[in-house]
């Protein structure tokens, strides 16, 4: 699916598009979420689960995943093109 939606991860990789976009879907347009809060980061989620001697690995892609800081929190927000949505989550960078 990556590959199909190239031009759309690619012009959203601009942080000052994503800060847009996030102002746009969140905040009515407002600059809440400054362009220079925005940090690019691996669109590779990994979740581990081990139970006894077996360990399991699930892998999940996503079109873009970026670190945002509003008023000092940062916030992980997955950008998903197709299927469309945008995922809030706790940061751990």
């Amino acid at each position: 699916m990556q590959a199909q939606n190239a031009v759309s991860i690619e012009y959203f990789k601009n942080s000052k598009r994503f800060a847009d976009l996030l102002n746009g879907y969140f905040f009515n347009g407002d600059e809440v979420v400054r362009w220079e809060n925005v940090r690019e980061r691996d669109p590779v989620l990994q979740k581990i689960k081990r139970k006894g001697t077996k360990v399991t690995t699930k892998v999940n892609i996503v079109d873009l995943f970026c670190n945002v800081e509003i008023d000092g929190c940062r916030i992980g927000v997955i950008y998903k093109i197709k299927p469309k949505y945008i995922m809030l989550c706790q940061s751990e960078q």
